[in-house]
């Protein structure tokens, strides 16, 4: 399979200086392009590749990418992509990388996840749709499921633990997070789950500590009818505050 886009956009830009706010607005012409190529090799096994190009007067993103999907049987799949980008601001260009690994196991009893995010500091992400750049992050999701008596109201129990830690290209810390938690299934399609959180985060020359839990319900008795319940409580920075504040 493929295909393939081609767009160009016009849009007013305002320019500034320093005594005054706006002093001039002109149109610039922006070029977007895409292309993406898949073949299923087999059941098991699908490749890709995907090129994006955003283009601007002087300002040039370029992205070229090969991806691939595995299942290696009922309970284990694999999927994986690497990518390369050019990112042009006058002159010169700066190239980087982009790696990423996701591993699922999903069984009757255990469930787990682990995804691996590398992405270089000057990655072009205007098409990219990326949370973040300059990161290297490991995430896993764990859980662990009892299944009870099919005549007992409850149904299924578990245990779940979620950890997620993050550096930038230099290797230092930025940021980490350790969810636990346990929950039930009952009857009526109905659930409970209360997850404790702990985190920490560097911003700026200082580290913080966070923490915080969760309470999540619901119930589906009735088909007609679902209600849900959530409450959430977690420590938070203010990125906006001055300096000052954070001491």
């Amino acid at each position: 399979a493929y295909g393939a886009l081609l767009m160009r956009d016009q849009e007013s830009v305002e320019e500034t200086a320093a005594d005054r706010p706006i002093y001039k607005a002109r149109d610039v012409n922006s070029k977007v392009a895409v292309m993406r190529l898949q073949n299923d090799v087999s059941e098991d096994l699908s490749v890709g590749a995907l090129f994006t190009e955003y283009a601007q007067q002087h300002h040039r993103d370029r992205v070229a990418s090969f991806d691939a999907r595995y299942s290696l049987d009922d309970n284990w799949t694999f999927q994986t992509q690497l990518a390369r980008s050019e990112l042009t601001r006058l002159e010169p260009s700066e190239k980087t990388h982009l790696a990423y690994l996701d591993a699922r196991h999903q069984g009757q009893a255990f469930e787990y996840w682990l995804k691996y995010l590398d992405v270089g500091a000057q990655f072009a992400d205007r098409l990219a749709f990326l949370p973040r750049v300059d990161v290297k992050q490991v995430t896993q999701d764990g859980k662990y499921l009892w299944h009870l008596a099919e005549g007992n109201a409850v149904q299924r129990l578990g245990v779940q633990v979620k950890t997620e830690v993050a550096h930038n290209q230099e290797n230092q810390l930025q940021d980490w997070m350790i969810d636990t938690g346990v929950f039930l299934e009952a009857r009526g399609e109905s659930w409970l789950e209360l997850i404790a959180r702990h985190g920490f985060e560097k911003f700026g020359d200082r580290d913080y500590r966070k923490q915080g839990w969760e309470i999540d319900a619901g119930t589906s008795w009735y088909k007609w009818l679902t209600v849900t319940a959530e409450l959430t409580t977690m420590d938070s920075l203010n990125y906006n505050a001055p300096s000052d504040a954070h001491q």
